[in-house]
């Protein structure tokens, strides 16, 4: 099992809400992603606005959500509105 969490830091915030709209819909309808989990960062420290964690079934199935036309069309409406974003990938084992 693989996790991919990003933080999304946005230039503007009010693009929060969207973008968890975005990202929330792309469950049951991109390839390779078996989970899918949202969230508005509710910390009052300045940070990241918002969290993503997806679950895939391994590095195979990660690398065809990242190429899903879908997913792809949800990055084209974020890249431009982000000041920053971080990821990371790790591999967890099955219960």
């Amino acid at each position: 099992m693989i996790q991919h969490i990003v933080c999304f830091r946005f230039t503007d915030p009010a693009d929060t809400q969207e973008a968890r709209t975005r990202l929330t819909g792309l469950a049951g309808v991109v390839a390779g992603l078996e989970d899918i989990k949202v969230g508005t960062n509710f910390a009052g420290s300045p940070g990241y606005h918002l969290g993503l964690v997806s679950t895939h079934a391994d590095r195979e199935a990660l690398a065809t959500y990242a190429a899903d036309p879908a997913h792809v069309a949800v990055l084209d409406w974020l890249r431009p509105r982000l000041a920053d974003r971080v990821a990371v990938d790790f591999e967890v084992a099955d219960h």
